[in-house]
């Protein structure tokens, strides 16, 4: 069990593209014709797992660009 979850911890952004697929699909199946509002409300979710892939598995070179210059001075 605690090398399962060794390897969770580890890997857990790997995962995210399809969690983000896979749960935008669900609430565009169940959630889009129920309410709008409270579909655009979970929304957030595919985006954040799409955030926390581009975070972490594939980061920009951050030291490079305009806004990461202005905000260290």
């Amino acid at each position: 069990m605690k090398m399962t979850l060794n390897w969770l911890y580890e890997h857990w952004m790997k995962a995210t593209p399809f969690l983000a697929i896979y749960t935008f699909i669900l609430i565009w199946l169940y959630v889009k014709d129920v309410d709008f509002g409270l579909f655009l409300i979970w929304l957030q979710c595919p985006f954040y797992w799409a955030h926390e892939f581009e975070e972490y598995v594939a980061p920009e070179n951050r030291g490079d660009n305009k806004l990461s210059q202005l905000c260290q001075s």
